[in-house]
């Protein structure tokens, strides 16, 4: 942190003068020209004097006076919540001598309005991993600054309550992350204040009272805050400043390269990264770091299996990484649980029937049936929706949904075609950092729902259970292991 180490007004003005015992209740701009129009005898041609009044008068016009003794906390961090957690609320959980323990301001695996290039914000175990660097910059001529995930560039801003989900909790105002607008509202500052040893960060726009950011009811160890109705682990406001929730560490961080920028037009795959840096990537799926070749121009998708690419740049860390899987019919993969210590996939039964429900599991038996490709559906709200077509089925090829929700089994099953009218037969991929989550397109986009795909909790991967819905919370526990997909 900057400190100015000038010294204040009312200590050293007064000094010009001695009659001035009341010079504290006045500005530094006012106590100049009091000085001077109140002792019109005085030599002023004293060139120290002279200077002392230039150089006052100088620091007041440029800083004003609340700015000279104020910090400026610019800079780039990891932004570590002090305390509390579910298990032990209200105590202290994080230590400067471990990261592993302490819990990181990040993005959500969860969306605004169900748009997923608008993350709401948690907190997380990251380890301080490159999702939870954080660019904090100062608005100009303001004490108020921008909260910036350094990975993608975009910016911090509040939203509503949710007002309509019970209380407490329920009514804390929100925040996610969106891409910079063209003109940047009072929705996206925030007022950062020293308390002891430690930082509290409120929202420019909630005047009424003293609101500050706060992991609500407590960091939860999961990207995927909602919790059946809880909504415990979104950053909320709270009126406690001195709350341990409420108090922040900033942690100095280097400057990394932002993610690159994956996109694909059907035919050919583009790669795009902030000006001055440089591309590196894979289309095998092996480590770009090692194995990347130097991006220049837009390349056929034909023969890609996965795209991987980092941006670098001289004098900053490289940027973590995206990935990417072309779909339709010439790309095929692999749908496996992560949740088994031999390889479960995603298979239909074997025999295909026109008189029952093709119920899906999982089976380590080999098999052409666990082959699949994703044909996309439609792109909405900068999601897409595909469908997920099986290869080894003649008929009742396209994954659908039975409707079957909660700790219910059976919910997906085999259909012949992919028109259907609820949109049943659509899933979303969420990327997660072990692999991803897969929603059904009905259970995707509202804050009560976004419950995916999971093995039977019971009895896990065993050649017969069928496959049911849940939501995803204790990402980092074995039982939601189960509800985690590679794509391979």
């Amino acid at each position: 942190m900057t400190q100015f180490l000038f010294p204040r007004w009312e200590q050293n003005i007064p000094t010009l003068g001695t009659k001035h015992s009341h010079a504290g209740n006045k500005t530094g701009f006012r106590l100049v020209l009091d000085e001077i129009t109140s002792h019109p005898q005085r030599d002023y041609g004293s060139l120290v004097t002279r200077l002392r009044l230039v150089v006052t008068l100088f620091l007041v016009m440029v800083l004003g006076v609340s700015g000279v003794n104020a910090d400026d906390y610019s800079g780039v961090y990891y932004i570590a919540n002090l305390g509390q957690n579910d298990a032990t609320n209200g105590n202290v959980v994080y230590s400067s001598s471990s990261t592993t323990t302490n819990f990181y301001m990040c993005p959500a695996t969860d969306y605004y309005n169900g748009d997923m290039e608008m993350p709401f914000i948690t907190t997380f175990q990251t380890n301080k991993d490159k999702n939870s660097i954080w660019r904090i910059e100062k608005k100009s001529d303001e004490n108020f600054y921008y909260i910036i995930h350094n990975a993608t560039g975009k910016y911090v801003k509040i939203n509503g309550s949710f007002s309509d989900y019970g209380s407490g909790n329920a009514h804390r105002k929100r925040f996610h992350l969106e891409t910079k607008p063209e003109t940047l509202t009072n929705d996206y500052l925030f007022e950062i204040t020293t308390n002891g040893d430690y930082y509290n960060i409120r929202p420019r726009t909630v005047t009424s009272g003293n609101m500050y950011l706060t992991p609500s009811g407590g960091n939860r160890p999961t990207y995927f805050p909602y919790k059946e109705g809880t909504f415990l682990g979104y950053l909320g406001i709270y009126s406690k400043k001195d709350d341990v929730g409420c108090k922040w560490i900033f942690d100095t961080a280097s400057e990394t390269c932002a993610t690159p920028v994956i996109s694909y037009n059907g035919t050919t795959i583009s790669i795009t990264s902030e000006t001055g840096t440089t591309i590196k990537y894979t289309i095998d799926g092996s480590d770009p770091a090692t194995n990347g070749t130097i991006y220049s121009t837009a390349f056929s998708a034909t023969d890609v299996k996965k795209v991987r690419a980092i941006v670098t740049k001289t004098g900053s860390e490289d940027s973590g990484e995206a990935e990417f899987y072309p779909y339709g019919t010439s790309h095929l993969y692999y749908i496996k649980s992560i949740d088994a210590s031999n390889a479960f996939y995603l298979v239909p039964p074997m025999v295909e029937s026109s008189t029952s429900d093709l119920y899906v599991t999982t089976s380590n038996v080999p098999s052409h049936k666990m082959v699949w490709h994703f044909e996309l559906a439609e792109s909405a709200n900068n999601v897409n929706y595909y469908y997920i077509v099986n290869e080894g089925n003649t008929t009742d090829k396209y994954l659908y949904f039975s409707g079957a929700r909660s700790s219910s089994n059976n919910a997906l099953t085999m259909k012949s075609t992919n028109n259907d009218e609820g949109k049943l037969d659509q899933f979303v991929l969420i990327p997660s950092s072990l692999g991803f989550f897969i929603i059904p397109r009905t259970l995707f986009g509202s804050i009560t729902q976004n419950i995916g795909m999971c093995i039977n909790r019971k009895d896990g991967n065993d050649n017969t259970n069928t496959i049911n819905m849940t939501t995803p919370d204790m990402v980092t526990t074995n039982a939601d292991f189960y509800c985690i997909w590679e794509i391979v």
